[in-house]
């Protein structure tokens, strides 16, 4: 038979409807082999969820979000906080639609927020004012030295007959802590349940020390729980010659979400200097794992149910902290510097920061990072709650002002149901009983961790992996100090040599800090930071950050006003056509896309690619072909869609 052959151009894409399919014959719903390597996958919106009658999304006065919520532990029912009135929050409950809302705490608890569910479903821990909250509350706005994150925090138990669903009989229990508030010399956050109800993680904020990482089992005596055996899971470290023992100790640590049933636990450090990183530890054996690689923010963190995907926040591509970050050095006063720092960075930048992105878990590597989850421009996942078999996660959205309706606040927060259908379902890894796993084999007794901030370095000289050496002073505490290092030739490579000082002096933490760099790379890299920056409290500062490696330079630190904001990346569809028989052609498409932060175009797994009233759907390799009815002459409209991608459009010409 004679082939014909057809000749394609590309027309650029600029439509957003989808396009109406009909079903495809049994030759196109046929998918070809699975390829090798990451490939993209496509998310779809299947509910938005309304807010009930009563709930206010946003603050009238700031204009501020009061609002989040989780998907309760039973998948039926969503969990929330949420602001009845100005500077009041309550802990409520609403059926998987939005319908039939109640509140828990309302004429119960003053206030109550960041409700966590046990697995008895009777139960729930929840944060509450403090004691430094009823003195501070009465200072004039604006002159409250323990605001974003740096005051105290205070927590309960709430119990609930027959169920946290249907709360008739209300008990509240305070939770207890080792130090157990700024009063007793530390800020206890990140504090959560582990999955087995059992036991309380939680990141201590040392007064003196800095941060430490705690966990411990959870005991009631009728009036109080208490936390009994804690745990420091913090790695220990050494003041001798180490590099990698010093950055151990100098490091900033904070808990996050549990995984694998409760064995893995999820925590934020700086894997080089301020690049917060997402690490995993394995509560059986010690064993710790570097998650993110690249050099921005990190933090959110929520492993599937299975154990095989990862949803994730990222500055990727964003640049919220690589002015800091770009050029690499061991993270030896970060224990002070990223709380500082990344303060300001965090309160300046409130949307474009922390976008979620999703990947197969454990496979960050060079420049591949996953996709970000974006269901549509300008708006912010800032929640994230998987479903039980991993197909669809609820999400809480934000927007951003710039691009919300004044004066309308469900046009700015939003709940949403995202469904992943290249996915099958698959069932959760089993709960683990943490009484089973022996922690205390390799975790450091409570009352024997000092962290590195309570300790006096008057002068002390590390040398470099490969080369030089980086000499270090502290002088202070966590609480008041100065922390510098100087580098002389130092080296990690043996290509790359550094040299110039790096220092952070708080005289008072929660109002003043003052950052100052002067920093050089030679070598097979080149570059330099330079630095003189003032942090005057949450929010401002004053002063100058720039930074250059290998030719990139960036200026300033990064704030709201500079966010590029969040867009989907865009698909890219390839394709031909070859005569089959008189009257049909087959189509052959390959549907990719390159996102933020990662050069390589990857392909498209579960796109839809239409043609000539004929749909079919790519594999894991990005491809797939299908025949359509054509004659000589047709033009045929080939369209490949994808949820959370901007569609793409090929028009062949048959020959």
């Amino acid at each position: 038979m004679r082939r014909r052959l057809l000749t394609a151009f590309v027309v650029l894409a600029v439509a957003v409807a989808v396009t109406a399919v009909v079903p495809p014959p049994a030759s196109a719903r046929t998918r070809p082999a699975t390829a090798p390597g990451p490939h993209h996958e496509p998310i779809e919106v299947v509910a938005t969820i309304p807010f009930p009658g009563g709930v206010v999304p946003q603050d009238p006065k700031t204009g501020g979000t009061n609002f989040s919520a989780d998907l309760a532990p039973d998948g039926r029912h969503i969990v929330t906080t949420f602001a009845p009135t100005e500077g009041e929050k309550q802990v409520g409950v609403m059926d998987l639609d939005g319908t039939d809302f109640r509140c828990i705490t309302c004429g119960r608890m003053k206030s109550a927020w960041g409700p966590d569910v046990f697995p008895d479903q009777r139960r729930m821990l929840v944060q509450v004012p403090s004691p430094v909250d009823r003195v501070t509350e009465a200072l004039p706005d604006g002159l409250n030295p323990l605001s974003a994150g740096t005051g105290d925090q205070s927590y309960a138990i709430v119990e609930c007959l027959p169920s946290v669903y249907d709360c008739r009989t209300l008990r509240r229990q305070p939770l207890e802590f080792p130090r157990n508030s700024l009063l007793e010399g530390a800020q206890n956050r990140t504090v959560s349940v582990s999955p087995d109800g059992r036991y309380v993680k939680w990141a201590e904020i040392r007064t003196l020390q800095g941060s430490v990482m705690v966990i411990g089992r959870l005991h009631s005596d009728g009036t109080k729980y208490t936390v009994r055996d804690p745990l420091v899971l913090n790695p220990p470290y050494r003041l001798d010659s180490d590099v990698a023992a010093w950055s151990d100790g100098s490091r900033y640590y904070e808990t996050g979400a549990f995984a694998d049933g409760g064995r893995t636990l999820k925590y934020g450090t700086e894997g080089t200097a301020l690049n917060y990183d997402i690490y995993e530890l394995d509560l059986a054996t010690g064993r710790r794992t570097r998650v993110t690689t690249d050099l921005d923010y990190n933090e959110l963190y929520a492993a599937s149910p299975d154990g095989t995907s990862l949803a994730y926040s990222s500055g990727r591509g964003l640049d919220r902290m690589t002015v800091f970050s770009q050029v690499t050095r061991p993270p030896l006063i970060d224990l002070m510097s990223f709380s500082q720092l990344g303060r300001i960075a965090l309160w300046n930048n409130r949307l474009c920061m922390n976008e979620m992105w999703l990947m197969p878990r454990g496979t960050q590597s060079g420049t591949y990072g996953g996709q970000p989850v974006v269901p549509e421009d300008n708006w912010h996942i800032r929640g994230w709650s998987w479903f039980a078999d991993g197909t669809r996660a609820l999400v809480t959205e934000f927007r951003d002002p710039s691009e919300a309706a004044p004066g309308n606040p469900a046009d700015r927060v939003r709940l949403q149901i995202l469904s992943f259908p290249d996915r099958k379902s698959t069932a959760p890894k089993p709960v683990v009983d943490l009484d089973t796993v022996d922690m205390a084999s390799w975790a450091i007794p409570y009352d024997r961790y000092v962290g590195m901030g309570a300790h006096a370095v008057t002068d002390r000289t590390i040398k470099g992996k490969a080369a030089g050496t980086a000499r270090v002073r502290y002088l202070g505490t966590f609480a008041a100090g100065s922390w510098t290092v100087d580098y002389d030739h130092y080296s990690e490579d043996g290509v790359t040599f550094l040299d110039g000082s790096e220092s952070m002096a708080t005289p008072s933490p929660v109002v003043l800090g003052v950052y100052q760099a002067d920093l050089s790379l030679t070598g097979s890299r080149r570059g330099y930071l330079r630095a003189d920056l003032t942090v005057l409290g949450q929010d401002r500062y004053r002063g100058s950050i720039e930074s250059e490696v290998d030719g990139r330079r960036l200026d300033g630190v990064p704030t709201q006003a500079t966010c590029p904001g969040v867009h989907q990346p865009g698909l890219r569809l390839t394709a031909t056509a070859t005569a089959v028989t008189a009257g049909t052609a087959r189509i052959r498409a390959t549907v990719d896309s390159r996102v933020p932060a990662d050069a390589t175009y990857r392909p498209v797994a579960g796109a839809t690619v239409e043609a000539g009233g004929v749909t079919a759907t790519t594999g894991a390799d990005g491809t797939v072909s299908f025949d359509v009815p054509a004659a000589s002459g047709d033009v045929l409209s080939v369209r490949a869609d994808a949820g959370g991608f901007r569609p793409a459009d090929v028009r062949l010409t048959a020959g």
